[in-house]
């Protein structure tokens, strides 16, 4: 066969075996034929010759079907198209076309003696045979060519009165089950050695490649290794700065080249700068060029490396217009940094190399750029940085408060000007030391910022320092440094001198809360201070209020104007002030009334002060443009109920007071808590 002369190439090991049987079918399509031609001549006394000669001609064509099939798609030797699985469903018909041809010779003969049976089916045997070998190992083709076989030899013994012929369809059954099994034994052991062949070759056939591809780059890869080795020196070299590695680099590289000069140069505004060079002859023109003119324009036009080794090859190489030399040996690549194209790095030598570059020394060379092209990069972005840092450095000290960089340990990085003068008494280096230290005088808040240096959460304190000639206050701003993965990388420290705005504050807040004429706490404060009263759940201590209401205070408003009445009630706010504990409180409520909060241990306590007070009004005469004018007090009292309406509190003392008026004025009337301000006001004198 034609496709038997190829070699072909398999993929897979099912595209193997497909192979193996087609190449072996030819064989078994002979020897179906030559068991047809017996079958004739041995049956030939049981039937008509020409319905045996007929089915002997249909059985040549089906084999001649089948050998077609085989040449026209086995004889390319490609199984790796999608072909394959046409010549399968072809092969497959032609097998089960086969099968049943032989399968109808039984009911072609039609005879009912035992000799004629049973030479069918010695002649369905031998062809069960031949069809196991060619076909046992592909499941598919044994079936189909098989079992129309059996099916119908089976079913003709057991329609037909054959002597024995039930045992026979019996035996025949089983021996057909015996042989699937041992069809498949046989496709199993043939698919595992041919799986070792295949496997086997495509092992061979990967080490010999290996070894060929590992053979013809060991020089290249020796030769790049002593590049990397040198290179990898060059880069390690401690406490080396970047203009001493590139002049380095330049000089490795001139050696591994076997070249003269190696120069960097950066090309910006259609110039070419040298920016770094090897030349020990010292014969690198280090003035600014146009970039066309030089061999550096030639190297940015290409992404690979550009090199010539001769005249030859940079006549080859290089424009026709190019003006400047075409004499010895160039190589170069570009160089980039993380901004973007910075120039090149070029090695040349007048003098011509013998032989050219190869990819390995033009693959070191690009290696070198972008070596070269990330210590470049550092290097800008170093400088950069330096330069940032000392305008934030200038910036930081122009602040008007204190700023400090903490690492993650709570030690100062970085202080500014009035940090360090603020904190840096004892005239020591900032730099290294732990926060904590800086908060002598307070231990506890130095606790509590060390705890808040590991803090993810921004956080703000005041901080009272002792001085020498008054305690200053400062606001520390506590403000997290989280790095770019999400860590702790410290926090910074920023202090503000809030001394005077908390006097200020302070003096405000008092301007605030006291009444301007009387000079005690107005109404305002005295409602926020009774709100804190009645929602403090945890004071067990009594608290009292006292509604006071002075008594002939209109009639010296009408007779002595406003200007009197307002300095008598100056004096008996003072006088009233004066009465009361340190821990009480008195407020202006309004006009001429006045309210006392005050803290008796208990109702007897309270009548005493509330007639304390009484007595320091209406004891004492008070003087104005030359008169004395008198006034009297009404008083009414009660006790605070945890948690009750501020406005129950306040009417109910102000019927208690009321109550005083109505029982004659200048009078103290007490009340207990919970009776309600209707019936306070219902009661008679």
């Amino acid at each position: 066969m034609p496709g038997e002369q190829q070699a072909p190439h398999f993929r897979t090991i099912e595209q193997r075996l497909l192979h193996v049987v087609l190449r072996n079918n030819p064989f078994a399509q002979m020897v179906g034929v030559l068991f047809g031609g017996f079958g004739v001549i041995g049956l030939h006394d049981y039937t008509s010759p020409l319905r045996l000669y007929g089915w002997f001609s249909v059985l040549v064509l089906v084999m001649l079907h089948r050998l077609w099939a085989i040449r026209r798609y086995a004889r390319t030797g490609n199984y790796d198209t999608p072909d394959v699985e046409a010549m399968r469903r072809r092969f497959t018909v032609g097998a089960f076309a086969s099968g049943t041809l032989w399968a109808s010779l039984p009911w072609i003969v039609q005879a009912e003696t035992t000799e004629a049976v049973f030479f069918i089916a010695m002649l369905m045997v031998g062809m069960l045979a031949g069809a196991t070998a060619a076909f046992g190992f592909v499941r598919r083709f044994f079936l189909a060519f098989t079992l129309p076989l059996f099916a119908s030899l089976t079913v003709y013994m057991l329609l037909n009165p054959v002597p024995i012929g039930r045992l026979s369809a019996f035996a025949l059954l089983v021996f057909y089950l015996l042989i699937i099994k041992g069809s498949g034994m046989v496709a199993h052991e043939l698919r595992n050695h041919l799986r070792a062949h295949f496997d086997a070759d495509l092992h061979r056939k990967g080490v010999e490649r290996q070894a060929a591809e590992l053979a013809s780059a060991n020089a290249a890869n020796l030769r790049r290794r002593e590049m990397l080795e040198g290179m990898l020196r060059i880069a390690t070299l401690p406490e080396t700065d970047t203009m001493r590695k590139l002049e380095q680099l330049l000089e490795f590289g001139c050696r591994a080249l076997g070249l003269r000069v190696g120069v960097i140069a950066e090309t910006r505004d259609g110039e070419r700068r040298l920016f770094a060079k090897h030349d020990p002859h010292g014969q690198t023109d280090l003035a600014a060029l146009p970039l066309h003119v030089t061999l550096c324009s030639q190297v940015i036009e290409r992404d690979e490396a550009f090199s010539f080794a001769n005249h030859e090859e940079a006549a080859a190489r290089l424009p026709a217009d190019y003006q400047g030399k075409r004499v010895g040996a160039f190589i170069g690549a570009r160089v980039h940094i993380s901004e973007g194209l910075f120039g090149t790095v070029c090695f040349h030598d007048v003098a011509e190399r013998h032989v050219p570059f190869t990819d390995t020394e033009e693959n070191f060379v690009r290696l070198l750029a972008s070596w070269m092209g990330a210590e470049l990069s550092e290097y800008f972005m170093q400088r950069r940085l330096r330069a940032k840092e000392r305008q934030l450095s200038t910036l930081a000290d122009a602040m008007p408060c204190g700023m400090a960089a903490l690492d993650a340990g709570g030690r100062l990085l970085y202080a500014n000007r009035l940090f360090a003068a603020t904190f840096n008494v004892e005239d020591m280096p900032l730099i290294g030391r732990h926060v904590s230290e800086l908060f002598h005088g307070s231990p506890e808040f130095s606790a509590l910022v060390t705890e808040q240096v590991t803090s993810r959460q921004p956080a703000e304190f005041e901080y009272r320092r002792p001085g020498g000639d008054e305690e200053r206050i400062y606001r520390i701003s506590l403000v997290p440094n989280t790095d770019e993965d999400g860590t702790q990388g410290g926090c910074f420290v920023l202090t503000l001198d809030i001394t005077q705005d908390k006097a200020l504050q302070s003096e405000l807040e008092l301007k605030a809360s006291l009444d301007p004429l009387t000079r005690i706490y107005n109404r305002k404060y005295l409602e926020e201070t009774l709100d804190q009263v009645l929602s403090d759940r945890r004071r067990r201590k009594p608290v009292y209020v006292a509604l006071l209401d002075l008594d002939g205070f209109k009639q010296i408003n009408d007779s002595a104007g406003h200007d009197a009445g307002d300095a008598i009630l100056r004096e008996v706010a003072v006088t009233l002030r004066d009465a009361l504990r340190k821990q009480d409180l008195l407020a202006r409520y309004g006009g001429d009334e006045f309210v006392a909060l005050l803290h008796c241990l208990d109702d007897e306590d309270l009548a005493d002060t509330c007639e304390k007070l009484l007595q320091a009004i209406s004891g004492r005469s008070f003087h104005y443009g030359g008169n004395d004018y008198h006034v009297g007090v009404s008083i009414g009292a009660t006790r605070i109920r945890r948690g009750e309406p501020m406005h129950h509190l306040l009417v109910r003392a102000d019927s208690a007071m009321y109550l005083a008026k109505r029982r004659g004025r200048n009078r103290v009337e007490i009340v207990p808590a919970d009776e309600s301000a209707v019936r306070i006001r219902n009661r008679t004198a």
